[in-house]
């Protein structure tokens, strides 16, 4: 059986990671996912597993952050702020 790690966390499938993920997400709720929070360490892990990480990472991550979903308003969708100011959307579901 294959496992999937984040960082230092492991989970047994695909489906196990997005129950986890979705936790904290909605846990947290609308924020900002600085260096200085907790959570910091996990998220910059996981957009690391990201398809198009490159891309999506730029020229560096100065935080992450939760908002409302621009589509789906009871959802939130997670957000990167890059260092020179950019903004790109986040889907962490293909990280899992």
């Amino acid at each position: 059986m294959q496992k999937y790690n984040i960082g230092e966390l492991e989970f047994k499938n695909p489906k196990e990671c997005e129950i986890y993920i979705r936790n904290i997400i909605n846990t947290l709720g609308c924020c900002i996912i600085n260096e200085d929070h907790k959570q910091f360490k996990f998220f910059n892990n996981l957009i690391q597993r990201h398809p198009v990480f490159k891309d999506k990472h730029g020229v560096g991550i100065s935080y992450f952050y939760i908002e409302p979903h621009s589509l789906m308003s009871k959802y939130y969708q997670l957000m990167i702020k890059r260092i020179d100011g950019t903004e790109t959307d986040f889907s962490w579901i293909y990280c899992c």
